[in-house]
C-alpha cells in the first residue's frame, strides 16, 4: 500500500518531467511545424468560407445546379418529368399524406387559469343584439383558402391575459396599464391611430421588448420573467410586419427554421442528412391548410408577395402554438387577398381552437371577424368591446374610425350590418 501510494503521488511529477523533457529536445521543431502551418490558415479559412457559401441556399452551388437543371430539362423534357416525380416523392416524405382538411373536432378543454386583477371599468355601450351561438360568419366565405379542420393538428389551447402592461423607452411610457385577454378560439383586435402602441403591446407579450406588468400569463404559465424564446416555447408565436422571411431559403426551410427540435441529437442528425426529418405535425397541417404545398420547394425570393404574407402566417402556426399574435397580417394585400386572408384566421380560431390577437388596419377584416375589439389611443386602452359597440363608440370614432357614414346609419340592419365594415 506504502509503495501504491507513493507511485500515486509521484506520477504528476513524472508525467510533467517527461513533458518539460520533451518539450525541451523538440521545442524547435514544434515551433517550426507551427511556423509551417501558420502559412495555410488562410487557405484552409479560404475553404472553408467557400464551402459553406456554396451549400448555402442561395449560393453557387445551388444556384449552378438550378441553372443546369434548366438547361436539362429544356433539351430532354424526360428530365423534368423526373424532376417533378422526385419532389413529389421528397414532399410527401415530409407531409405524408394529404391529411383530410374539412372534418371539424370540438376544440379540447381550456385549462385553468389563475385568477387575475379585476380590469378596470370601461363606459357602457349602447346594447347591440345578442350574437348568434357557433362559429361566427364572416362574410368571407369567397377566399382561396382550403377549408381548414382540426384533424392531425396537435391543440394546446390556453388562455393569455395581460394585466397592467406598460412599456417606457427612458423617459416615455408608451404603454400604459393596457389589460388584455385572448381566450382559445376567440380573436381579439387591437386597432387604433398610428403611434398607439399596437406593435409594441405584441413586441411586450412575445418578449422582444422589455415591460412590466401586474400579471402576464398563459394558462398556468408565467410569460412576464421569461426570455422571448423561452414564451414562444411556451406557446407564444407571432408574425411581423415586415415578414422576417428568409429569402434565400425554401418555403420547406422557412417552416423547419420555425419548428426544429432544439435538442443535441437534431442537432447532429442534421450536420449528417440535412433536411431529412419529416415536419411535424402542426407545420405539416399548416402547409396544407394555408395552400403551401406546391410551393414547398421554391425559394421564398420566388414568390409573389401573397404567398409570402400566408408563409409569415403558416410559419408561426407552425409551431402549434396556444396564442397566435398576429401584426398586419392583410398589410400590402388587395381586398380579395385580404378576404382571404380574414376567413382563415376566422376558421384557424373555430376549428383549431387558436386564441389570436390581430393588429390590423383594415377595418372590414377586423369588424368582421373578430370577437372583441380593444381600441389604444396614446398607449392606453380608450375603448373595448364587440365590433358592434366599437362601431359606434363616439371616442372612437373621434379618435380613430372618424364620422359615421350615414348610409350605414340609416340602414335597417343598423351599424352591425354587412355594408359596416370600413377599410382604414
Amino acid at each position: 500500500r506504502g509503495a501504491g501510494r507513493l507511485a500515486g503521488r509521484a506520477l504528476p511529477w513524472l508525467t510533467a518531467a517527461v513533458c518539460a523533457g520533451v518539450a525541451f529536445a523538440a521545442g524547435g521543431r514544434i515551433v517550426d511545424w507551427l511556423a509551417d502551418l501558420d502559412r495555410y490558415v488562410p487557405l484552409i479559412g479560404g475553404l472553408v468560407l467557400v464551402t459553406v457559401l456554396s451549400r448555402s441556399g442561395g449560393g453557387m452551388a445551388p444556384e449552378n445546379a438550378r441553372t443546369a437543371r434548366r438547361v436539362l430539362e429544356r433539351r430532354f423534357p424526360a428530365a423534368l418529368e423526373r424532376r417533378a416525380a422526385a419532389d413529389a416523392a421528397r414532399v410527401t416524405r415530409l407531409l405524408g399524406a394529404v391529411p383530410a382538411i374539412g372534418a371539424v373536432a370540438a376544440v379540447p378543454a381550456v385549462p385553468a387559469v389563475r385568477a387575475a386583477p379585476v380590469s378596470p371599468a370601461q363606459p357602457a355601450a349602447p346594447a347591440q343584439p345578442a350574437a348568434p351561438a357557433g362559429p361566427v360568419a364572416t362574410g368571407l366565405e369567397t377566399g382561396p383558402m382550403r377549408q381548414v379542420g382540426s384533424v392531425g393538428y396537435p391543440a394546446r389551447p390556453a388562455t393569455l391575459s395581460a394585466w397592467g402592461l406598460s412599456v417606457r423607452f427612458g423617459a416615455v411610457e408608451v404603454i400604459r396599464g393596457v389589460d388584455l385577454r385572448v381566450e382559445p378560439g376567440q380573436i381579439v383586435g387591437v386597432i387604433g391611430p398610428n403611434g398607439a402602441g399596437k406593435t409594441t403591446v405584441i413586441d411586450a407579450i412575445t418578449g422582444y421588448t422589455g415591460s412590466v406588468s401586474q400579471s402576464l400569463m398563459l394558462g398556468e404559465a408565467r410569460l412576464d420573467r421569461l426570455p422571448a424564446h423561452l414564451r414562444a416555447r411556451a406557446g407564444i408565436s407571432r408574425s411581423f410586419q415586415n415578414l422576417e422571411l428568409f429569402e434565400d431559403l425554401t418555403v420547406m426551410e422557412n417552416i423547419q427554421a420555425a419548428c426544429d427540435p432544439r435538442d443535441a441529437r437534431a442537432y447532429l442528425g442534421d450536420l449528417v442528412l440535412p433536411r431529412a426529418r419529416p415536419l411535424p405535425a402542426a407545420a405539416a397541417a399548416a402547409v396544407e391548410a394555408f395552400g403551401l404545398r406546391v410551393d414547398l420547394l421554391r425559394p421564398v425570393s420566388e414568390l409573389p408577395y401573397g404567398r409570402r404574407r400566408l408563409l409569415a402566417i403558416a410559419r408561426a402556426v407552425a409551431t402549434c402554438p396556444s396564442v397566435l399574435l398576429l401584426d398586419e397580417p392583410c398589410a400590402g394585400l388587395d381586398e380579395n387577398e385580404s378576404a382571404g386572408v380574414a376567413t382563415l384566421l376566422r376558421r384557424l380560431a373555430d376549428h383549431w381552437g387558436l386564441g389570436i390577437l390581430l393588429n390590423e388596419h383594415d377595418m372590414e377584416v377586423v369588424m368582421r371577424i373578430c370577437d372583441q375589439v380593444v381600441v389604444l389611443d396614446g398607449g392606453e386602452v380608450i375603448a373595448r368591446g364587440t365590433p358592434g359597440q366599437i362601431r359606434v363608440n363616439e371616442r372612437v370614432r373621434d379618435a380613430y374610425l372618424g364620422p359615421a357614414d350615414p348610409a350605414v346609419a340609416s340602414s335597417p340592419t343598423g351599424p352591425t350590418g354587412p355594408a359596416a365594415g370600413t377599410r382604414r
